[in-house]
């Protein structure tokens, strides 16, 4: 309960500090397959008690290396909240998958999995505050009830939207895109180097 309530303080703040511009949201290259990774490492422990299979999945041409524009801190947050929520709302035995799709001008990250999925007339209400699908299950699976409020602003914060496509017993896929940085240092004959720790 203490911890909780500590998630829920801390939610409650974070949430606070970006509906009124707060958080000093400095956009930087990123290799996000690395964030990708570290989401996924962070995920390992919750995943095997639910026996849960983490999937990555990146285009084939590409091997370490995807550089995007971004917050590195609350992007790591944005795939940390989702791929929990892909576990929480998993079935057992199943998969959760982080997938990269290169489109050009820009990347689509999407966070899947195959678990209870969402009825339609709930789609519209997940990014709210507190809104629960299931009560019963929300509670049994933990969480501040924020994770999807705070994903959905820091998304914005970056000029982007985040979608979810999701039907009863089929699963749910939240997807979002960001500026591909390769792609537009290649356009404008660029040649920068981007920080080494992202």
């Amino acid at each position: 309960n203490v911890d909780r309530m500590t998630e829920l303080i801390e939610d409650l703040d974070a949430i606070s500090k970006l509906e009124s511009d707060r958080i000093e949201m400095t956009l930087v290259p990123c290799n996000i397959i690395n964030l990708m990774r570290e989401a996924l490492e962070n995920a390992e422990i919750a995943a095997k008690k639910r026996k849960i299979t983490l999937k990555l999945e990146l285009p084939g041409a590409i091997e370490n290396a995807t550089h995007v524009l971004c917050s590195p801190n609350q992007m790591q947050q944005v795939l940390t909240n989702l791929v929990t929520n892909s576990i929480h709302y998993g079935k057992e035995n199943g998969t959760s998958t982080l997938k990269l799709e290169d489109n050009g001008r820009d990347v689509t990250l999407s966070v899947a999995d195959d678990g209870i999925g969402i009825d339609k007339d709930d789609l519209d209400r997940i990014f709210e505050r507190f809104y629960r699908v299931d009560k019963s299950r929300s509670r049994h699976a933990g969480g501040s009830g924020l994770g999807l409020s705070i994903v959905k602003h820091i998304i914005e914060s970056h000029g982007q939207e985040i979608t979810v496509a999701s039907a009863p017993g089929q699963g749910t896929t939240f997807s979002w895109n960001l500026v591909n940085f390769d792609w537009e240092a290649e356009k404008s004959n660029l040649t920068v180097t981007p920080p080494s720790q992202q």
